[in-house]
């Protein structure tokens, strides 16, 4: 099969080279590339990332072309051996730079004799021998310059300009000879293009006058903002040449990037040019971000919405409100492409623009239908979460007489740059009356920015849709009835003089603005807004990320006096769950959600209590969110975007130039129980090197330790055991409790531990380790942030913390609580840290948090393009939330699931032989909740020591120095499992010694057979009931669901392995019932079918069948062998296999058999594992006389 031939311009560096060696190095091998270059001279790193990459000889060529010479052409298109030509690809080109008054003649004679002339000469080489074989493919590399212009390059976009007639020219010819013609339009593109700037700047500045000077450097930094930010990794770019050249009926354009599509679509839409022209200019020369403003305002404007051009904008609708619904969506989208921060929506139903009068602003009755559509606006808008609606209520009115809207002027907090409309011109076009007239509205209005824009939106509404169909969102009446009596659309809303609303606010997002939206129309002059603050905030999911109660105040009060400036707003405290709606006698009209109805219905009982006549309760629906990930609530919440910000970097790191270059350091704290180790733990599964600063300190007074002594010397010889060690629990009596004693020892052991901490940074420089965990509780405390780039914090509520301290330390409730009151609070470790985490939920939602679920490296070319030396970031998986400052975004941030350095998972100090070490592997008990800890913990002797003291303060609590009488040693299981598969010689072994033991004891949180001192703080559990909202009520109720589900597998296992020995012990007689095998194998099929039932109701399916299959062959490897032993040795009678050997095979079988069930995999896989168990049992379990052995011992 012939090869397809490739010739590109331009592969020295930059695109031409990348797509070159992508082309070459495919693994399909059906491309021959002849990457040409001006200057055979350098071609070095050509060939030598070709030899790198495994290109097959024959697959890449060099030729030398200079575009500007036609016999240069000539001469390499000979040089192509195959005669042809399939795919063209013209990337050569130069750029230029600066005031156009400034350019010498050559420098743009130069720039067009490359982009444009050199590129014709190509075509008229090649074209002609395409056209005759009626076959080929051109490859133009295009840029955003060529469809919109960018300042100070008037000599690049117009070469730039010029191809793009050239090849639009060409796409209309060549349509019926076969070859097709296609531009891929770039943007910024991390190359040495700028190099190859013609010219340079030097001295060419200094011939400009001043202003332009001054345009020119304000220009640069937005350049430098738009590279840092939108530059792309040239392997990106390649990716869409490669669209191109793969598609069966290639576009005439294809973009690598859509951050300038608004641009360019204003362009094409404003046939005048001064909309577009006002809004490139904004874009290049009014850059705030670029100027140096910082902070979350400028943070949030060049992270979210960047394709946008303007920061604010006002949308004015005219489509009546019953046609509108179904135009929402695409309308909104339209607008989401131009603005990108602060979206005002003015409802004028019925406008018309381009007539002979001036249009004037108008009442619009508050109906129904109105308040509907406020709701499924506010519905709709939540998909462009960059976007801060406000729905503008001031001519919405709820009176029956409507009396004339004000003249006066509105003030907005964020004045308009851009005034859209969804008002549609009969030509389609930016008619200049119908603009003119929308933006005298506008101005008449509102107070919008001096040079106001205006643009007429013709969104692609596509074929006719139902209103609900057109948002994508479930579309419910805003006001639920609270009687039978049917209500109509047009029915107008009654008005109140004064009324109250209330919530938490946090955040203010849609759901919030429906709410204060309604009240607002409901009230006449006075609104009373309780926003919750104090004892009411305990109850609210990751308190420690709330807005301070003044920030959600100011929010608040800006949003309110927008929309409906007219009203008083009296906001105020919330500090009861009654608040001022349940005694000021005043108010009458409260608005509450589906959530706090009931709490409505309990003020309106209270007032009557209090003599005060009931208020009209108005309820409004949930929003639902379409994009809640599994942990999340389904409704559009503050609780979410807190549980989003997890993981996220909230403040820009520290900079540490004292460390060296490309290490990086996390300090990880947490108050005791929250966790922390396990998330410890999971970044050493992602590689990095963990210093746990407990294990420093039993070093430090250990006897010979640099603390030792001090520490004697401070408190005592009676605090030693007989053999010289520290007793930890008279230690810990003398300084618990007692702050003058704890200072004396803190102050003795934190430098020392600080000290061996930076010994252990050193060892993990040499050994090459790129990423450091300093794990400790007192990291704040000791001043420990000083050695650190980035503090993460792990919360968990304090009632949570205290049950985990007291099922993992066997302490009272109070004693829990004062360990607790001893430490920094959770809040106190939130404001300091950079990024928070939180091991309530399950497992896999902590990994994601610390940096995804897969431990593959990333592709190489994320990799290239992350790394960034100005702050040699390197660690993986946090995402930057939105409002951080411009270093944070900058920095490199490997992608989720990348390994920090090293995969060696073998705890410090134990040897890679010891058993504990095989049979504890990755994932299997760091921090997988207490059912996992214990599997992997559990062994013929006690638990591992959690090393936490319930005697000692939360300073020594883990420090704990191992006492030879007294510590408990973890017992080392007599099996192994590597991570591959299971030791079938070791695991018969362990059979014969009957240590393969019943799982049962990790079924079910309240089994009395639980494993004790399980440690807590390294799971990942979530206690269900720690709140109770109506989201932990429903959450409570299926936890109990589960609970009860558990324990019924459990007491059928258990059934199992009575009836099991019960048959062993009756010598097989066949005529009781109890030593029927046909009963024990329908007891087991029954169970199976019973676990099977059960698997089918979990919520997941995960693909992966692990280990099980393999174990179930390798016990019946096990019996197999038992079986064979017995037939080889006849002198021992035919019931050489003893009772106690079938039952521990039976045992271990069920074992893993209840294994796969509790593991997360498919309902198909758990349905193969158990047709592999019911054959097994078909072939082995069958009713036997008593002379044949084999039993009825399960495999898998």
């Amino acid at each position: 099969m012939d090869r397809t031939v490739v010739l590109i311009t331009g592969c020295s560096s930059g695109i031409g080279l990348h797509l070159a060696l992508r082309l070459a190095s495919d693994p399909s091998q059906s491309f021959k590339v002849y990457a040409t270059l001006r200057d055979l001279a350098s071609q070095g790193p050509l060939l030598e990332a070709a030899q790198s990459r495994g290109c097959l000889p024959g697959s890449l060529e060099t030729l030398q072309l200079d575009v500007r010479d036609a016999d240069s052409i000539a001469a390499a298109q000979a040089r192509v051996t195959e005669g042809r030509v399939d795919v063209l690809v013209c990337n050569a080109g130069r750029g230029l730079v600066g005031p156009l008054e400034a350019h010498k003649e050559g420098s743009v004679d130069a720039v067009l004799d490359v982009n444009l002339t050199g590129t014709v000469r190509m075509l008229q080489a090649f074209l002609p021998d395409m056209k005759r074989r009626h076959s080929g493919r051109i490859l133009v590399t295009g840029s955003i310059g060529g469809l919109m212009a960018l300042p100070f390059n008037a000599v690049y976009c117009a070469s730039k300009f010029a191809l793009e007639g050239l090849c639009e020219s060409l796409a209309i010819l060549l349509q019926p000879f076969g070859v097709h013609v296609s531009l891929i339009e770039c943007g910024p593109v991390h190359t040495p293009f700028p190099e190859k700037v013609e010219g340079g700047l030097g001295g060419m500045l200094d011939r400009a006058d001043v202003e332009t000077r001054d345009l020119f450097n304000r220009y640069r930094r937005h350049c430098e903002r738009v590279i840092r930010e939108a530059g792309q990794d040239p392997e990106e770019v390649v990716e869409v040449f490669l669209q191109a050249l793969r598609a069966p009926r290639p576009a005439l354009r294809y973009f690598t990037t859509e951050r300038f599509l608004p641009l360019v679509q204003l362009r094409f839409s404003d046939p005048s040019g001064s909309s577009y022209v006002a809004a490139a200019h904004k874009s290049a020369f009014h850059d705030k971000a670029a100027e140096g403003s910082d902070g979350a305002g400028a943070e949030a404007e060049a992270g979210l919405g960047r394709m946008a051009v303007f920061r604010s904008g006002l949308l004015v609708l005219t489509t009546p409100l019953t046609s509108l619904a179904p135009r929402l969506a695409p309308i909104l989208s339209s607008a989401a492409r131009l603005v990108n921060h602060t979206l005002y929506v003015h409802l004028q139903p019925g406008m018309s623009l381009g007539g002979p009068a001036q249009p004037q602003s108008s009442p619009v009755q508050a109906t129904f239908e109105v308040l509907d559509f406020i709701t499924h606006l506010y519905a709709g808008a939540d998909v462009h979460r960059h976007l801060d609606v406000r729905i503008l209520l001031t001519n919405i009115r709820t009176k029956s007489c409507l009396p004339p809207l004000p003249t006066s002027v509105q003030n907005l907090a964020h004045p308009p740059e851009v005034v859209l409309t969804d008002f549609q011109t009969l030509d389609g076009s930016q008619y200049n009356p119908a603009k003119q007239q929308l933006e005298r509205y506008a101005t008449s209005c509102y107070s919008c920015c001096p040079q106001l824009s205006s643009v007429l939106l013709y969104p692609d509404y596509g074929p006719a849709v139902s209103p609900a169909g057109s948002l994508g969102v479930h579309l419910p009446s805003t006001i639920r009835p609270t009687s039978p009596v049917a209500r109509s659309a047009k029915q107008p809303v009654r008005g109140h003089q004064r009324g109250a609303v209330g919530g938490t606010f946090d955040r203010l997002h849609n759901a919030h603005k429906v709410l204060l939206s309604v009240a607002c129309i409901l009230a006449q002059e006075q609104l009373v807004v309780g926003v919750a603050d104090k004892d009411l905030l305990k109850s609210k999911l990751l308190p420690e990320l709330l807005q301070p109660y003044t920030e959600r105040v100011e929010h608040l009060s800006e949003f309110l006096v927008d929309i409906k400036p007219s009203l008083t707003f009296d906001i105020i405290p919330l500090l009861d769950p009654y608040g001022p709606a349940g005694s000021d006698p005043s108010l009458e009209f409260l608005v509450v959600s589906e959530e706090t109805y009931r709490g409505g219905m309990a003020v309106n009982r209270f007032r009557l209590e209090n003599d005060l006549e009931e208020l009209t309760l108005y309820q409004i629906q949930l929003l639902k969110d379409l994009n809640h990930k599994e942990n999340e609530e389904d409704k559009v919440s503050s609780s979410s975007f807190r549980q989003q910000m997890l993981g996220n970097l909230l403040r820009p790191p520290y900079k540490r130039p004292e460390l060296p270059p490309g290490f990086y350091v996390i300090g990880l704290t947490g108050i005791s129980g929250s966790g922390k180790s396990s998330v410890a733990q999971r970044l050493k599964g992602l590689g990095a090197y963990i210093i746990d600063s407990d294990h420093l300190g039993h070093r430090a007074y250990a006897p010979g330790g640099p603390a030792y002594q001090p520490v004697v010397e401070a408190f005592g010889t009676d605090i030693l055991h007989k053999d010289g060690i520290i007793n930890r629990k008279v230690l810990g009596s003398r300084v618990f409790g007692n702050k003058k004693q704890l200072k004396i020892l803190t102050d003795i052991m934190w430098p020392v531990i600080a000290k061996l901490a930076r010994e252990e940074m050193d060892q993990a420089v040499a050994e090459g380790k790129r990423v450091c965990v300093i794990d400790a509780a007192m990291l704040l405390e000791a001043g420990w942030q000083n050695m650190v780039h980035e503090v993460w914090t792990v919360v968990i509520p304090e009632t949570e913390a205290i049950r985990r301290i007291m099922e993992r330390d066997g302490l009272s409730e109070a004693a829990a609580q004062s360990r607790l009151q001893s430490q920094m609070s959770g809040q106190q470790l939130v404001d300091q840290s950079h990024v928070v985490l939180s091991t309530m939920w399950e497992p896999h939602v902590t990994q994601r948090q610390v940096g995804g679920e897969s431990l593959g490296p990333p592709a190489e070319a994320h990799l290239r393009g992350t790394i960034r030396p100005m702050t040699d970031r390197v660690l993986c998986g946090v995402k930057v939330a939105p409002g951080a400052d411009e270093i944070q975004r900058s920095g490199a941030r490997l992608l989720a699931g990348f390994r920090f350095g090293g995969s060696d998972m073998t705890e410090p100090g134990a040897s890679p032989e010891d058993p504990w070490v095989k049979a504890s592997p990755v994932g299997a008990h760091a921090g997988e909740g207490r059912a996992g800890r214990a599997r992997a913990r559990r062994g013929s002797g006690r638990l591992g020591d959690s090393l936490q003291s319930p005697e000692l303060p939360p300073l020594l609590g883990p420090w704990g120095c191992r006492e030879d009488s007294s510590h408990p040693v973890c017992a080392k299981v007599e099996y192994a499992y590597s991570d591959n598969s299971l030791d079938p010689g070791l695991f018969v072994e362990s059979t014969r010694k009957g240590s393969v033991v019943s799982r049962a004891n990790s079924i079910g949180s309240t089994s009395a057979s639980s494993v004790p001192n399980t440690d807590d703080e390294d799971s990942d559990y979530h206690q269900e009931s720690y709140k109770e909202s109506y989201k932990d009520r429903r959450r409570r109720a299926h936890t109990q669901a589960e609970q009860k589900r558990r324990d019924a597998i459990k007491r059928g296992y258990d059934d199992l392995q009575t009836i099991v020995p019960t048959c062993q012990q009756q010598d097989f007689s066949l005529g009781s019932q109890k030593l029927s095998k046909a009963i024990v194998l329908q007891k087991t099929i029954d169970y199976i079918q019973f676990l099977h039932k059960e698997k089918k109701k979990q919520e997941e399916e995960v693909s992966t069948l692990r280990k099980d299959v393999m174990a179930l062959k390798i016990m019946k490897v096990n019996y197999e062998q038992i079986v064979k032993a017995h037939q080889d040795n006849p002198h021992e009678g035919e019931d050489q296999v003893s009772d106690q050997v079938k039952f521990n095979v039976f045992q271990g079988i069920m074992d893993s058999l209840f294994q796969s069930f509790n593991a997360s995999i498919s309902v198909a896989s758990f349905q193969e594992l158990s047709a592999c168990v019911f054959s097994w049992i078909e072939e082995h379990c069958k009713p036997q006389p008593r002379y044949s052995c084999g039993g009825f011992i399960l495999q898998e």
